[in-house]
């Protein structure tokens, strides 16, 4: 008979054991269909098909794949029967026989549309075409009755990974680092809490500075214990009474002040070198000063005790190779003036510092001294 049974034209097969078929379709194939053929979702082509048409039709075909198929597989067949008819029928004994097989044909047609257009989504309005773009998603509209173009695919897992991101700065535990050195919202919320939670308990009489050491904070007995010596030092302050122009020094016990010098005085280090002191700045100039002839015997040690600069003279002609030295603690001496056996006559000149010494090595020699 041309009747056709009630179907969407699809059949699907989970298997219960491994099987390459063959297989039932459950539904009319014509000799003219199509067939697209899913295997868990994924459409393939290493198959066959057996039938036996009968006026352009059969209800008993099979198909049978190249390779069994594995417990589990889910086999999907739909026929996609494309209408058309080559000739007209005419006038005869057999045109209700023809147009019963013609309208399975169209039926079938009618059914295949059917299962296919409740597979697509659909609207309870109209809705306008929409031309795809590769690699972009579908997303419904901010009305809810359509679609439209959303962001690339591919952003898709940079999305999800910045989400990723953002949670764990959010509500990463208090303590634990989201990167080296680096923590979340969450951490410096507990640590916010704690404080405030310090603070409207505070005592000023139990308070101990928070000093940071090797990136630990110390304990209140080791914070005690460092600044013990600290408190010392600013009671010594405490109890100095300072003018203007005092030096304030440790001295080794205790922080003490040194009265301020008079004018023209230079701040040096004792002779010890345990403290400052002050002391007259050497005059380089002495607008009194005059020259004196002086001799100075060989050998014999001067000291400059004018407390400036001295500058001394001398003019030779010594037969006798010599020197003129100065010395600052009268032991180490430095030759600042060589005298040659040349029997001619040699003039120079060489400044003492006050307080140091000088001599000369060569016989008895005049020198001018410039003294007040």
């Amino acid at each position: 008979m041309a009747t056709v049974a009630k179907s969407d034209r699809s059949t699907t097969i989970t298997l219960a054991s491994a099987s390459a078929g063959p297989f039932d379709l459950t539904f009319r194939l014509f000799d003219d269909d199509g067939l697209d053929v899913y295997v868990n979702d994924q459409q393939v082509t290493n198959f066959a098909i057996s039938s036996n048409y009968v006026d352009g039709y059969d209800d008993n075909a099979t198909i049978t794949f190249d390779a069994s198929l594995q417990p589990g597989d889910v086999i999907r067949v739909d026929a996609a029967l494309t209408p058309g008819r080559a000739v007209d029928y005419l006038d005869g004994p057999n045109l209700t026989y023809l147009q019963n097989i013609e309208f399975a044909r169209i039926w079938s047609t009618l059914a295949e549309l059917k299962r296919d257009s409740r597979r697509s989504v659909r609207f309870f309005d109209n809705v306008s075409p929409l031309a795809l773009q590769a690699g972009r998603i579908l997303l419904v509209n901010s009305d809810g009755n359509g679609i439209e173009l959303g962001a690339q695919a591919s952003d898709i897992p940079l999305a999800q990974g910045y989400a990723a991101e953002a949670k764990a700065w959010a509500r990463t535990a208090e303590d634990t680092e989201v990167q080296p050195g680096e923590f979340s919202a969450l951490h410096w919320a507990a640590k916010a809490a704690a404080s405030a939670a310090e603070a409207a308990t505070f005592d000023p009489a139990n308070f101990y500075t928070k000093v940071q050491a090797d990136a630990n904070f110390l304990t209140p007995a080791a914070a005690d214990l460092l600044y013990q010596a600290q408190n010392a030092a600013l009671a010594d302050i405490a109890g100095i009474t300072g003018v203007q122009g005092d030096v304030l020094y440790f001295d080794g016990t205790n922080w003490v002040a040194l009265p301020k010098g008079t004018a023209g005085q230079s701040l040096t280090m004792n002779s010890g070198a345990t403290a400052p002191e002050w002391v007259d700045a050497p005059r380089t100039v002495d607008p009194n000063m005059q020259p004196q002839s002086v001799t100075l015997t060989k050998d014999v040690i001067y000291q400059n005790n004018t407390g400036y600069i001295m500058p001394v003279v001398f003019r030779d002609n010594a037969t006798v190779a010599g020197s003129m030295q100065v010395s600052q603690d009268g032991s180490t001496w430095t030759t600042v003036a060589t005298i040659n056996a040349s029997n001619t006559t040699e003039m120079g000149t060489f400044f003492v510092p006050p307080g140091w010494f000088y001599r000369s090595t060569v016989g008895n020699r005049d020198v001018i001294e410039w003294r007040a």
